[in-house]
């Protein structure tokens, strides 16, 4: 499916990567905020995540975009879907 904006499922740091995949094979678009290193860089220049095999684009950039599960704040929200 596409990305669908009417239809997103923000994604708290609790939720698994098996929760995260039923969801995205349900065609939900996830929301989710990272910390914005190498990984994430080298993905959005794909435009495809490898580790969610889906698709990737930025929702919003900036400090304290969300709080990493370490405490830390996070600096990215980050849209993913699969087609």
């Amino acid at each position: 499916m596409a990305k669908n904006l009417n239809d997103v499922v923000v994604i708290n740091q609790d939720t698994s990567k098996a929760e995260i995949d039923n969801l995205l094979n349900q065609g939900k678009t996830l929301l989710l905020t990272a910390n914005k290193g190498a990984m994430v860089e080298a993905s959005l220049a794909k435009g495809y995540s490898d580790y969610f095999a889906a698709n990737i684009e930025v929702a919003s950039e900036g400090l304290y975009q969300g709080v990493c599960s370490c405490g830390e704040p996070n600096n990215i929200k980050l849209y993913f879907w699969r087609n």
